[in-house]
């Protein structure tokens, strides 16, 4: 019986890694800026993928057109998607802005190489259907998406790619604030996220909190905000202040998720963008394969060492 030597095996596992890793060093400028439903529409900055369109016909004025959509971030840092950037443009040629109110695409920012999920709401005359998508942000660059076609077979849809493991002990740091993940708890039944943290000034003024700067996000790219009416479940809920330089505040914050949710990121982006922001866990997917392939050529080397001794 041919049997395959381990050092072979190894120089398997080692190729096995690098080739895992090579779609995250594509350029994305091999993607194109207009698309169609089910494709990753894409330019140097951002992905946008159309999942589904829905139109609901509730006898008003308008009837309401609900569009999920996966955005990833292909910046090299931390961004928020503005869905003001975003307008539906109708069979009639006729554009039409998003409703915030009732999108789930929250403003808040995500890592670089992060996704984020949720629906886009737009109310547009009932005469009429959704033709086209399109996401025009203020220096003029564009993505349109024909919401009158699906591709066929569809793209793989665009994944994170961080990998979402504990944070508890968590302590992570930009020079002006600290956040301290002191425990943390992913209940199944009910499904909730619950985290103990503490943040601390490292700054010469005062920095501002609060509980509403946190968010969750799921394996999914699903956006949870914090459950702030019912803080009498917790025993010290985190609420909101002002901290004076080198002061430290410690308290809790529960997350209503909802069922399937196997891991989540924390996020804490304070005043939604215009202060100092953390998501944890900060290991994005190329450094886990690049560890995964150290770790395969160090074991190689040790059995190579042991079988010359």
């Amino acid at each position: 019986m041919r049997t395959i030597s381990p050092t072979c095996m190894i120089t398997k596992m080692v190729a096995l890694a690098v080739l895992l890793l090579f779609p995250f060093l594509i350029n994305s400028s091999f993607a194109s800026t207009s698309g169609i439903a089910h494709e990753v529409v894409s330019n140097e900055k951002m992905q946008i993928y159309v999942v589904s369109l829905t139109e609901q016909d509730e006898g008003g004025p308008n009837k309401r057109v609900d569009v999920e959509v996966i955005i990833k971030n292909l910046e090299p840092n931390a961004r928020a998607f503005n869905i003001f950037f975003v307008k539906i443009i109708d069979s009639n040629g006729d554009e039409h802005k998003v409703s915030p109110l009732l999108s789930t695409v929250l403003p808040i920012r995500i890592p670089s190489n992060d996704i984020i999920r949720g629906i886009l709401v737009f109310p547009i005359p009932p005469d009429t259907n959704a033709a086209s998508l399109v996401w025009e942000e203020s220096d003029g660059s564009k993505l349109t998406v024909d919401l009158t076609k699906i591709k066929q077979p569809a793209d793989p849809i665009p994944k994170s790619d961080w990998v979402l493991t504990p944070n508890k002990g968590r302590v992570i740091s930009d020079g002006r604030t600290q956040l301290t993940i002191h425990d943390e708890r992913l209940n199944e039944s009910p499904p909730y996220y619950h985290v103990d943290i503490s943040i601390k000034s490292l700054s010469k003024e005062a920095i501002s909190y609060s509980a509403t700067y946190s968010f969750v996000k799921d394996q999914d790219g699903y956006l949870y905000p914090p459950d702030v009416k019912n803080l009498d479940l917790m025993y010290n809920p985190l609420r909101q202040g002002e901290l004076a330089a080198g002061t430290e505040i410690r308290g809790e914050i529960l997350f209503p998720l909802v069922d399937g949710v196997s891991n989540v990121m924390f996020i804490y982006d304070e005043k939604l963008g215009r202060g100092s922001y953390f998501a944890v866990p900060e290991f994005p997917y190329p450094v886990a394969l690049l560890a995964a392939a150290g770790t395969i050529l160090v074991l190689g080397r040790m059995h190579a060492i042991k079988r010359k001794a």
